[in-house]
């Protein structure tokens, strides 16, 4: 896939698709707070305190206007004869279960496995809910502290850390982590 992505942001069933090189159909109006979104080009970096609109606004959402995920979907595939494969991701949903989290258990602050999906638009949502992130790497370290994540809002969580990765962490400011030996805290 290219660097190309599209996004859909609803307030209540929502999609995110890769696609290569795509363009929004025209008939799509502006994004608003809880509305239908739709990105279909690479994101910008987006500095963590900015607002869940405001980053809608920065990845290019565009009202969806209601379409069905399969109406879209199929839209899609026939403007563009895509044959390659897409996924769908609900961020509107995301935001929505965070604030569950943090209503149901107010003193747990959750950190997100950046491992597990690294898809910029998610993780800049994660970061502007207040999200830390468990990152396994000093590329993931990296990725997430240029969305304006501080240090202190990141856990290295990697079973096998090298020494020039801690050394390397360290001096960015990153003092929190995992271990699952006792020999690791030597």
């Amino acid at each position: 896939l290219s660097g190309a992505s599209l996004k859909s942001i609803p307030s209540s069933s929502s999609f995110t698709t890769s696609a290569p090189s795509l363009t929004p159909p025209s008939s799509f109006g502006e994004a608003s707070s809880d509305q239908d979104y739709l990105v279909a080009h690479p994101r910008k970096i987006t500095p963590a305190n900015n607002t869940f609109d405001e980053v809608m606004r920065s990845v290019g959402a565009s009202k969806l206007d209601g379409a069905t995920v399969d109406v879209f979907a199929s839209r899609l595939i026939a403007e563009h004869h895509l044959e390659d494969n897409f996924y769908v991701m609900d961020l509107a949903s995301v935001r929505r279960l965070y604030t569950a989290w943090k209503k149901a258990m107010p003193r747990v602050h959750p950190h997100y496995a950046v491992k597990c999906n690294n898809d910029r638009a998610l993780l800049e949502v994660l970061a502007v809910l207040g999200a830390g992130f468990d990152c396994a790497s000093e590329a993931e370290v990296e990725l997430v502290m240029s969305l304006g994540v501080s240090a202190d809002r990141i856990i290295f969580a990697n079973p096998c850390k090298r020494p020039a990765d801690v050394r390397a962490l360290s001096s960015r400011g990153i003092v929190h982590s995992t271990f699952d030996t006792e020999s690791e805290l030597v």
